[in-house]
């Protein structure tokens, strides 16, 4: 009896993992595929999210071009994903915002000045820049400053 306890405990532990360390080693082999089998022409993403077309490839790094004229230098480990996948709808989508102009939004920012307490002009005409008179048992005061 005890000892199909301990195979059944030893199976729910052991199973999951086991399947889990398999499908991180099937996706770190396409991983390696991909960087392998890097050609001239081929538009990828770098670790760090830079997308470029690679111009060429050496054994250990691969050249990327970010924008015309502008070629990188990133090793094949830095290469994770094509950006054949990315569609250019991303950008499409911003180009169908309004623009905004910066003169109307500075005074919408500013508008509500006066409905803060801390901003009452009486507050600055008087001088009165301390917060509010606080109960003795306040945690936030000190010893030395009760009398």
């Amino acid at each position: 009896m005890e000892l199909v306890f301990i195979a059944i405990i030893l199976v729910l532990f052991l199973l999951p993992s086991i399947l889990i360390g398999r499908k991180q080693r099937q996706r770190q082999r396409q991983i390696q595929q991909f960087q392998h089998d890097l050609v001239p022409g081929q538009r990828v993403i770098t670790a760090g999210g830079i997308v470029g077309t690679v111009v060429s490839t050496d054994s250990n790094t691969v050249n990327l071009e970010l924008s015309p004229n502008v070629v990188v230098t990133f090793e094949r480990m830095g290469i994770i994903r094509s950006a054949d996948a990315i569609s250019p709808a991303g950008g499409a989508a911003l180009e169908n915002q309004q623009p905004s102009s910066p003169a109307t939004e500075q005074p919408e920012a500013f508008e509500d000045r006066g409905s803060h307490p801390e901003n009452y002009s009486s507050n600055f005409e008087s001088g009165n820049y301390d917060a509010p008179e606080s109960n003795d048992d306040d945690f936030g005061s000190s010893p030395e400053s009760k009398n």
